[in-house]
């Protein structure tokens, strides 16, 4: 597949397809649905149902990255002021009424998963899997020759 080329008319290089799955992506957030990337996906290619692998390889890129979140942006979903933004800001000063007087008290556990969402989104979080690797090193070195080795860059360590 040939490259495309950024224009002013498609400034961040986008494919029909591409762009049609953004459009679709929009389309679903003004008619109050949660955004599906996978159903835009499956309606624009062919993928059987399985519309994830080719919304993984489209994120993976990095101009449909920027025109999808600078779409995002102009929906004011992201962004300062954004919805997302309003809705994590009314999670993390949550209350509960604690008696019939109507009397409230702050919601701890709510603000907990709020405030760990946030943490995923950021990407505060350790990783789930951990990196180890080990080298093994045979040497063939008498002990005399890693004396002198040893001397020899102790006296180099000292000039």
């Amino acid at each position: 597949m040939p490259a495309i080329n950024r224009t002013a008319i498609n400034p961040h290089g986008l494919s029909i397809k591409q762009e049609a799955t953004i459009a679709l992506v929009e389309n679903q957030i003004k008619r109050g649905e949660p955004i599906s990337l996978s159903k835009a996906h499956n309606i624009v290619y062919k993928t059987k149902g399985n519309g994830d692998v080719i919304a993984h390889q489209n994120l993976h890129t990095i101009n449909y990255r920027e025109a999808f979140i600078e779409r995002m942006r102009e929906l004011n979903i992201t962004g300062k002021n954004g919805k997302i933004e309003r809705v994590m800001t009314e999670g993390l000063e949550s209350e509960k009424v604690y008696n019939k007087q109507g009397d409230t008290a702050p919601d701890y556990a709510t603000r907990l998963s709020y405030a760990q969402e946030l943490h995923k989104i950021i990407g505060a979080y350790a990783p789930t899997q951990s990196q180890q690797s080990s080298v093994s090193v045979n040497l063939d070195v008498t002990p005399n020759d890693l004396d002198e080795r040893i001397t020899m860059l102790s006296e180099e360590l000292q000039e």
